[in-house]
């Protein structure tokens, strides 16, 4: 169904594009002007179907749009929709989650945007969501922990200390089954 479907991923569905506002539905940005059809109609109160009608692009030299991006690569690119193909499209990075569309995985932390928000619900905008001093992705990948808990097993060793100071399971309460938690191990009997 055509008032469904954004084949462009700005925002507009391809049926307003069409018989509302006479912008191109496999485009994001119908002009060119550097703004998406859909900022210019809700946000910049200026006309997608003109350079001339960006407010933006007025005060903006044209120049300076060009050496953002001198390579003249897939940056925002109106043809696909997920110019980083990490599974969040252009549009959900820029306006929802705040990352950038051309990179897979935002902060670096080994995990990509798409599995940040989909997948652990870290914050794709940040290296240790949970602060305790260990990388979303290590803590996801490498030692099966929960990104979002500073202390995923909840016996009062942080992840970071079971990880590094003690050499513990950070999953298990308990790493050597001999029925006295690694807190008390620890903390208690040592």
């Amino acid at each position: 169904h055509a008032r469904m479907r954004d084949t462009d991923g700005d925002g507009l569905d391809d049926g307003q594009e069409l018989y509302e506002y006479f912008t191109d539905p496999g485009k994001v940005d119908t002009d060119g002007d550097a703004l998406t059809d859909y900022d210019e109609i809700f946000n910049f109160d200026s006309d997608p179907l003109t350079r001339e009608g960006n407010p933006v692009v007025g005060q903006i030299d044209q120049k300076f749009i060009e050496e953002m991006n001198p390579a003249g690569d897939d940056w925002n690119d109106p043809s696909n929709a997920d110019t980083d193909g990490d599974g969040l499209t252009n549009q959900q990075e820029r306006n929802y989650y705040r990352t950038d569309p051309n990179k897979a995985d935002t902060d670096g932390d080994g995990l990509t945007d798409s599995e940040e928000a989909k997948v652990y619900g870290t914050d794709p905008n940040e290296v240790d969501t949970d602060g305790d001093g260990i990388r979303d992705g290590d803590e996801a990948l490498k030692w099966n922990l929960d990104p979002t808990e500073k202390d995923t097993d909840g016996d009062l060793l942080t992840d970071y200390e079971e990880v590094f100071e003690y050499s513990t399971n950070g999953a298990l309460v308990d790493t050597d089954f001999d029925g006295v938690s690694d807190f008390d191990e620890i903390n208690i009997l040592s």
